[in-house]
């Protein structure tokens, strides 16, 4: 074999080493869509055996996401502090506890509670994989990489949206069948921590301890022999932050291009959730039931809504890499806008069995947008914009203000239907999108190819 050769073998091995360690990490990823989708077909079981009103209805289904936006302000001081790769591991675990008690709740309070739990472990995941990813990620290859995660979100959207199809219409009259919907997560939670075993450490987080032998070991696990020369352009990155070494959100408020940074960051976390996506990932069985369609067939329906998230995300991990992130997130906003005038519009004028199928259209549309474009760009965004210093404390903090505006999307949206209906209901979500493309034109920066501090 010839010297080019078995440095091209090499640079494969290497790729493939870079590209299974970035799968296993978003195995986090996956449990964070699963969880966070299987409501959406457990919720018509739910509301049969626990006699949910509105307002409980919101309360189980918000209970996720207001544990997620504890957990994502929680994260970034223990991965500071103890890691990337150990905070993922305990997070394994606690995904396994949180989905063993939701199936096994004999109250509502007790079902409510669990699934706070399973909050934390997906609020802290959310924060912590994109930013693991980031680091590890080449600067040319950023991009698609951490967009992997978006990918896999998705991808454990349909797949419990698939098993509420499954279990929903062969056990239609079970009305504990839910129980099955959740405790089939702890299977992708155990993958995790077992594959995390696998995965070195971040070497910016090594180096920013003074960790220089155990940060080459990790970068020569990555990138093999390269790993030599990444080495010092990283300790140049890194050591070019001059920013104080953040660990407390206090931090912050010391520091004006941090609390700038740190408010944009968390205008891009809201921007993700004011499109009204989750009102779809959470509640598309209810909406698709509203707009006409039968429980059982809104179920296999809504399995539509999962695969065209997945190929949205799929065409993101193409697109998110060649265009410059501002021009996605536009795009992608633009996309979705459209799409939601255009649901305010059937859900209001539209009569008859051709609007439900119309809804199941243009959500298709929508989601196209969302998770081929708006999502994928935003965690990109929130993993890139902080100095290597603040990167954990900044990732949880914007990371927690995204979940606070998928809470109030999730704990509201039913009693908003219930007092004003779909129409209206969409039509807020339009008029938020509008707001949130004049704030990305103004006011996101371009993160596009820069090295990470």
């Amino acid at each position: 074999m010839s010297g080019s050769q078995a440095a091209g073998s090499s640079g494969k091995a290497q790729k493939g080493r870079l590209t299974l360690y970035t799968w296993i990490i978003t195995l986090g990823g996956f449990l964070f869509g699963y969880d966070t989708g299987i409501i959406n077909g457990a919720l018509p079981f739910l509301q049969s055996d626990f006699r949910l009103s509105a307002l409980a209805e919101g309360t189980v289904t918000g209970a996720l996401t207001l544990g997620a936006a504890l957990g994502a302000v929680t994260v970034g001081q223990l991965v500071d502090r103890f890691g990337r790769r150990r905070v993922l591991f305990v997070l394994a675990l606690l995904f396994s506890v949180g989905s063993a008690g939701i199936a096994f709740s004999t109250s509502l309070g007790m079902l409510i509670s669990f699934r706070a739990v399973v909050g934390l472990a997906v609020g802290a995941v959310s924060a912590v994989v994109p930013l693991y990813l980031a680091e590890l990620a080449p600067a040319h290859a950023r991009g698609a990489i951490v967009t992997r995660n978006q990918f896999m979100i998705v991808t454990g959207q349909l797949l419990s949206y698939a098993t509420n199809a499954w279990l929903g219409n062969v056990y239609l009259e079970n009305e504990s069948i839910w129980r099955w919907m959740f405790a089939l997560s702890i299977l992708p939670a155990l993958a995790l921590f077992l594959g995390m075993f696998a995965v070195p450490e971040s070497p910016r987080w090594l180096l920013l301890l003074g960790r220089q032998d155990d940060a080459l070991v990790a970068l020569q696990r990555l990138e093999g022999s390269a790993g030599v020369q990444r080495l010092g352009e990283i300790s140049a990155s890194v050591s070019a932050d001059t920013t104080v070494r953040t660990s407390t959100l206090a931090d912050f408020f010391r520091s004006k291009k941090l609390l700038v940074l740190l408010l944009v960051g968390a205008g891009i976390g809201i921007t993700q959730q004011i499109t009204g996506v989750n009102a779809l990932m959470y509640y598309g069985t209810q909406v698709l039931r509203e707009s006409g369609f039968d429980t059982d067939a809104a179920l296999t329906a809504n399995i539509a809504n999962g695969l065209i998230s997945v190929v949205g995300a799929a065409l993101g991990l193409w697109i998110v890499g060649r265009l410059p992130r501002r021009l996605a997130l536009t795009i992608g906003l633009g996309g979705t806008t459209g799409s939601l005038v255009a649901l305010a519009l059937i859900s209001g004028l539209a009569e008859g069995p051709s609007r439900a199928w119309l809804v199941l259209l243009i959500s298709v549309i929508f989601l196209v947008f969302q998770q081929g474009l708006v999502s994928p760009v935003t965690w990109v965004l929130m993993s890139e914009i902080f100095p290597a210093s603040a990167r954990g404390a900044g990732m949880g903090t914007v990371t927690f203000a995204s979940w606070l505006g998928n809470f109030a999307v999730s704990f509201t949206f039913p009693q908003v239907v219930a007092g004003i209906g779909l129409a209206p209901t969409f039509g807020i979500f339009a008029g938020l999108g509008v707001l949130a493309i004049l704030f990305t034109r103004i006011f996101v920066p371009e993160t596009a190819g820069r090295e990470l501090g």
